[in-house]
């Protein structure tokens, strides 16, 4: 570990929760999404759309992070995979607003996807005791109200401007 001998504890926790959550990422793209032909990226658009139906692309970035021109890009993909549809409000004259929702296609492919990450997690979860996990949910808990602290402060600043 010579190369955290400079982090203070905090910055190596953090360092160590990114390589985890990258590591993971590739495991799941490799042995769940690639093989259904998609990504976790795009699987998370699909969860959120199995949460709330329909959502608009603007509520899709705001659920899973990045760039707007990033979400249209996975939509576009999904959409000609036929995962997902473009819904128009029929009686709108602008056709800027548009509701993305999951086809019956996406929806098996959900189905599909969710069973195996169950099993996944079911094999990962007889690791760890009962006051390991809940020592994690107390841990990303806290980090979380942090995060949530310190983007209000951001959004905040960047209003003042």
């Amino acid at each position: 570990m010579e190369e955290n001998k400079n982090l203070s504890p905090f910055q190596t926790i953090i360092k160590d929760i990114v390589n985890a959550g990258n590591r993971l990422e590739n495991i799941g793209n490799q042995c769940v999404f690639l093989p259904l032909g998609i990504t976790s990226s795009s699987f998370q658009i699909l969860v959120f759309l199995n949460l709330h139906k329909s959502l608009t692309p603007s509520e899709i970035k705001k659920y899973t992070g990045g760039k707007l021109s990033n979400i249209s890009q996975r939509i576009s993909v999904l959409e000609k995979k036929e995962l997902v549809k473009r819904r128009y409000p029929s009686r709108q004259s602008d056709k800027r607003q548009v509701f993305i929702e999951m086809t019956p296609k996406g929806k098996e492919l959900y189905k599909k996807a969710s069973a195996q990450i169950r099993k996944a997690h079911t094999k990962v979860e007889e690791f760890f005791t009962v006051q390991d996990l809940d020592k994690f949910v107390d841990y990303f808990t806290k980090f979380h109200e942090v995060i949530d602290y310190y983007e209000a402060q951001t959004e905040e600043l960047m209003m003042e401007d």
